[in-house]
């Protein structure tokens, strides 16, 4: 039977398809339809190969979240122009070149469910069309002509690095402090969609106004990253139908942020059991289980989506700079499914 928590982060609008966002958002359906078709109409090689394998990657629809925050950002800040749609692919290019990446640093076999690509083509493959597509969505941030949007890609793909490294560095690590993990999240997660949030006012503004516009929209997509990725660390713990196996994040040496909750809060046996679970190569599923029951007993599963709560919150009041309309109200929705109960 599921936990409380369990059924009501089923709730959310993460567990939700794309078509079913779209339509309850009706705002931003159109520019979904569009953006849809011109991921098809995209040509990224010449080669047989990569857009074999980019055809596969893309014909999962996923969630698309980044997109969706920079429909909603350009609505709300007046911005149709023709660079619309390419930037949108921007930073579901970033974000997809990074998946490539990471499943064969984790050696991951399932994403959404389906083989990765690196388990049915090869590392090298995998790495080198993570690598095309980082190239083509330079070339599309460069057709802006705007040096602070290829900056702020620059800057977060960097970050994304270094997030990666840094986790790498402490993989197991029980005793890791909240705000070092919160800075693997951030450089992991945030700058992406922070650097797509300021994109949209990057394009939108020209006045004298905009680089505090700049500033407050790359804060609320730094926000939202940070509750975005903490609704994900308490998924892990939570259902195992949510396109992740229990407990994966633990059972692949990532201490995420229940775990490091559990770790604090728990006993001295707890903490024993903890690191002596983690010593296992595999980690034991019976240990896995007890980890879960531990997590859920200690209530770390709730103070992370709590957490989560207080970033989505500051995300919120970030926008209060903008003027009420139907965009900005759709936006705010679409901020409160990510944490809805």
């Amino acid at each position: 039977m599921l936990s409380l928590t369990e059924k009501r982060l089923q709730g959310t609008w993460l567990s939700q398809s794309l078509p079913a966002l779209a339509s309850h958002l009706s705002v931003i359906k159109a520019d979904i339809a569009a953006f849809r078709s011109y991921l098809r109409s995209q040509t990224i090689s010449t080669s047989a190969l990569p857009n074999k394998v980019l055809d596969y990657v893309f014909a999962n629809e996923g969630k698309k979240f980044r997109p969706s925050l920079f429909f909603f950002l350009c609505k709300l800040l007046g911005y149709q122009g023709k660079h619309l749609l390419p930037m949108a692919a921007v930073s579901e290019y970033v974000h997809t070149a990074s998946l490539l990446h990471d499943d064969v640093v984790d050696s991951s076999t399932l994403r959404r469910c389906q083989p990765t690509v690196h388990s049915k083509w090869g590392d090298r493959t995998s790495i080198l069309v993570g690598d095309l597509i980082y190239a083509h969505a330079s070339e599309l941030m460069a057709a802006t002509g705007s040096l602070e949007i290829v900056k702020s890609y620059a800057h977060a793909i960097k970050r994304m690095s270094e997030g990666e490294l840094l986790q790498l560095d402490n993989l197991f690590r029980l005793d890791m402090e909240q705000g070092l993990y919160l800075q693997v999240i951030s450089y992991k997660t945030a700058e992406l969609l922070a650097a797509t949030c300021m994109s949209a006012a990057i394009l939108a503004m020209h006045d004298d106004g905009s680089a505090d516009q700049r500033q407050t929209c790359y804060r609320f997509g730094y926000n939202i990253g940070i509750a975005f990725q903490l609704v994900d660390d308490a998924l892990d713990y939570s259902s195992k139908e949510m396109d992740k196996d229990r407990l994966a994040d633990f059972a692949n040496g990532r201490v995420t942020m229940p775990m490091i909750l559990l770790y604090q809060r728990g006993d001295a046996e707890t903490k024993t059991f903890l690191r002596h679970a983690a010593s296992q190569s595999p980690i034991k599923h019976a240990d896995l289980v007890e980890i879960k029951k531990l997590a859920h007993a200690h209530n770390t599963v709730k103070s992370t989506v709590e957490l989560a709560h207080n970033h989505t919150a500051q995300a919120i009041e970030l926008l209060s700079v903008f003027p009420s309309s139907p965009a900005k109200a759709s936006l705010i929705k679409l901020v409160k499914m990510l944490m809805t109960r």
